[in-house]
């Protein structure tokens, strides 16, 4: 991932192109733009380009860039907007782009613009522009301050939201402060306001029962956006709900709540055999958010009366709405001759298209050079080495279509066969940039019971897997000791309609050792699940913990219910369901006092004192990142210090992020950290000596912190972020403020074979990897050749984190170095 500069060479960066600018501007070779609805702006050979505006700029104007990276690989720009108070960054706006090879444009909208800190300013506040290459390879074709276009003629549009909502060209504004004649909001309605790209439908009104709108008789063809985005693990649910417009009902929704997930939640484009970029993902799934409902609709007293139906607030809802006229006559009240319909669908195609140019615009198209980091390498019929007990992966390649899998002979219990799919996510979370990603559909999707262990020998026939042309599978599982002398060595298959795929492997009678730390995933309850009943979230969640056990993780971080009055018994329950699962503790509570304490320190006390009996499998989470909330991290700081004085047989932890965290520690009794606190042997051997326990969590890593890195240092235990956080939509990674961030996808049934992100692969094969070091160990006081490769293997991972640059081949050759030592030592017997 080459586009990310390093905090100190973009602040290097930032630093020139500020002197830049003030040197620039000093000298008057800046251009000042006259405040005009149209005006292409001068470039020069120098960086930055700024321009500067003594009055502001027009209304309805946008900032249009067209330029080029003539680089080979993606890289990012910057683009700054000062207005006349601005003294810093967060008192301007900032806008970073990351851009693949090739040209590109950029339009940003200037009426409404944020500041960093969140201050809305408009256009006329604009003073200056500044933009940088930061330093990378781009080349600027034109600048230019242009009208927005508006939306197409023959349409009438009407965007309804807050009154700081983002206008749209063209649409009339229907907000709180809106006294036009003729527009009636009746019902128990607020505003809602969600941080999506689109302004039509990132805002609109909740709770209206009624909504009148002034237009002209006659017959017409409307479409609405009757759902809100949602936001931060919530997706609006209504199952009933109805919208009548003049008396015409143009939508009746009842559904359970099994067939709203099908229908509106679990929908995932596959793009593996088709297209991808902007235009397939806005295809398959921008054009569909907000729930679009078409209908024909006959006007005639000049108004529309859009009523509104649903036991759910949530359930009447409107973002917008387009219309357009179907006839070309107007109607007066008195006639009631048939009308001469003239179907025009084409202004409809053409608003479609007016918002997709507009998402293309603002986003861009990145590859993703580590696509297939996570799983593994394609296997190409060399001869493996297992062991009973090892997890194992194997990645199958099927170039033509072998049809459909017959019999499967492997040597695995807890056998899953996954199909590689492809679907899109944001780089760094929060780029406006989307990029393919991977992930794993089980092609055996039964329900698995608490001690599921497939049987040997599996009979596949029954569930109907085909393999298409291009098709990837990941099959995964436990290797099972072998029934006989024989089956050490042999060959396995995988026999098709059209074709056999054979599997060499040698199993080796070596016991690897179990894990004893904590190496696992954050989980929370699923957000889809919890919505309609708690006992089903519960229910999943403890299927979770045993898939994960059986999977080959040793740890989690669980979902847990505040232990507020009355939930003290559900909270004990919930820490003591991944112990069952065979999970390890200690398990990080990263939320119950942070959620207790605005009920006072005594309450909370009190709180945590009724769940004391499962504290000792916890780590009270008391700092969380601290400095990003200075006054939840205070109030968590005194609470820290009055539990450190009345309830020392709680572990209180803290997560840190930051270098001068370091100065907190002493005030814990065990720390989670990561790449950010700045991980050197020096640093972790400081934390050691202040008799912490010190366990890593959130690495971009995932599989070397799971098992070289845990290894090399002798920390405690690891933990990654997250299982299950969709930001609103899990198929949707623009809406809300950053990345969905999931492991284990979102299902409509319960406790069945899950859906699962690479990087869950990726840590299970890291605790594989710790195993077989650890046996390394184990044998290099009796060994001379162990020892050696112990040694190497030391030195060739360092306690660095920064200087760690071991991808999965040369883990996989690590491994593959101790297996040939295991073979060896069972030839010489």
């Amino acid at each position: 991932m080459i586009w990310p500069l390093s905090a100190a060479i973009r602040l290097l960066i930032l630093c020139a192109f500020l002197f830049c600018s003030q040197v620039m501007a000093s000298d008057d070779q800046g251009a000042d733009i006259s405040n005009s609805p149209h005006h292409e702006l001068p470039l020069t050979a120098l960086n930055p380009q700024f321009w500067f505006f003594d009055d502001g700029v027009a209304g309805n104007q946008l900032l249009r860039i067209e330029g080029e990276n003539t680089s080979d690989t993606p890289a990012r720009l910057l683009l700054r907007i000062d207005h006349h108070s601005s003294v810093n960054y967060r008192t301007r706006f900032n806008l970073e782009r990351v851009y693949p090879t090739g040209r590109f444009i950029l339009e940003v909208p200037l009426n409404q613009l944020k500041t960093s800190a969140g201050e809305t300013f408009t256009h006329q506040d604009i003073r200056k522009i500044y933009l940088s290459n930061m330093g990378a390879d781009f080349r600027w074709h034109a600048a230019a301050l242009l009208h927005q276009p508006l939306i197409p003629a023959g349409l009438i549009g009407w965007d309804f939201g807050p009154d700081a909502q983002t206008s749209v060209p063209g649409m009339i504004q229907v907000s709180q402060t809106d006294v036009r004649q003729g527009f009636i909001v009746e019902g128990p309605y607020r505003y809602r306001n969600r941080p999506y790209h689109d302004p039509m439908i990132a805002d609109g009104i909740e709770g209206l029962t009624r909504l009148v709108l002034p237009i002209k008789n006659g017959l017409w063809r409307i479409r609405l956006w009757s759902s809100d985005i949602g936001e931060w693990e919530y997706v609006p649910h209504a199952l009933e709900k109805s919208i009548q417009i003049n008396q015409t009902r143009i939508l009746q929704q009842n559904l359970s709540y099994q067939d709203w997930l099908t229908r509106f939640y679990l929908y995932k484009p596959d793009i593996s055999q088709g297209s991808s970029g902007l235009d397939a993902f806005w295809q398959s799934v921008g054009q569909y958010r907000g729930a679009p409902v078409d209908g024909t609709v006959l006007v005639t007293d000049g108004k529309l009366t859009l009523d509104f139906s649903s036991p759910e607030t949530a359930g009447r809802f409107i973002s917008a709405l387009i219309a357009v006229p179907l006839n070309t006559a107007s109607i007066d009240n008195n006639v009631s001759e048939p009308l001469s319909v003239q179907q025009n669908p084409e202004q409809f195609d053409q608003f479609d298209q007016y918002r997709e140019n507009i998402f293309q615009r603002s986003w861009s198209y990145l590859p993703n050079p580590e696509l297939y980091k996570n799983v593994p390498e394609i296997y190409q019929g060399e001869s493996l080495l297992w062991v009973p007990g090892e997890n194992i992966s194997l990645r199958l390649d099927f170039p033509d279509a072998p049809g459909q899998l017959k019999e499967l002979d492997l040597p695995l219990k807890n056998l899953q066969i996954y199909q590689i799919r492809q679907g899109y996510s944001r780089p760094r979370g929060q780029e406006m940039a989307l990029q393919n990603e991977l992930s794993l559909i089980p092609l055996m999707p039964e329900s698995y019971a608490e001690n599921m262990h497939q049987p040997r020998n599996q009979s596949v026939a029954d569930y109907a897997i085909n393999a298409e042309q291009g098709d990837q599978w990941v099959i995964t599982g436990q290797v099972e000791a072998p029934l006989a002398i024989s089956e050490t060595s042999r060959g396995y298959y995988l026999r098709f309609d059209r074709a056999l795929y054979s599997v060499n492997a040698q199993l080796l009678p070596v016991i690897l050792p179990e894990v004893k730390k904590p190496i696992g995933i954050y989980l929370d309850y699923a957000p889809h699940l919890s919505w309609f009943s708690q006992q089903d979230a519960e229910t999943q969640a403890s299927c979770d913990y045993h898939f994960l056990s059986q999977f080959g993780l040793t740890g989690v971080a669980p979902a847990l219910p505040d232990p507020v009055r009355g939930k003290e018994e559900a909270f004990k329950r919930a820490v003591q369901s991944p112990l069952n699962a065979g999970l390890l503790p200690p398990y990080p509570a990263y939320t119950p006092v942070k959620r207790l304490l605005p009920n006072g320190q005594d309450y909370t006390l009190e709180q945590l004192d009724k769940v004391s009996s499962v504290a000792g499998l916890l780590l009270w989470s008391l700092a969380d990142e601290p400095g990003l909330f200075l006054r939840e991290d205070l109030e968590l700081d005194q609470f820290n210090n009055l539990m450190a004085a009345s309830r020392p047989e709680f572990d209180r932890m803290a997560q840190l992020n930051r270098k001068e965290h370091d100065k907190t520690t002493d005030r814990f009794n065990s720390v989670l950290v990561n790449h950010g606190y700045q991980l050197t042997a020096e640093r972790i051997q400081q934390l050691k000596q202040s008799n912490l326990d010190v366990y890593l969590y959130n690495l971009p890593s995932p599989r070397f912190a799971a098992g070289a890195y845990l290894w090399k240092t002798g920390l405690k235990g690891y933990w990654q972020w997250h299982g299950r956080m969709p930001t609103a939509h899990p198929a949707d990674p623009t809406d809300g403020r950053e990345n969905d961030v999931q492991l284990l996808f979102p299902s409509a049934q319960l406790c069945r074979a899950p859906e699962i992100h690479p990087r869950l692969l990726a840590i299970r094969q890291g605790v594989n990897d710790l195993r077989w070091l650890n046996w390394l160990m184990q044998n290099a006081n009796q060994n001379l050749s162990f020892a050696m490769l112990q040694h190497e293997l030391q030195k060739q991972i360092d306690s660095d984190w920064e200087k760690n640059t071991l991808n999965n081949k040369v883990l996989d050759r690590f491994i593959d170095q101790i297996k040939r030592l295991a073979q060896g030592l069972q030839s010489n017997h």
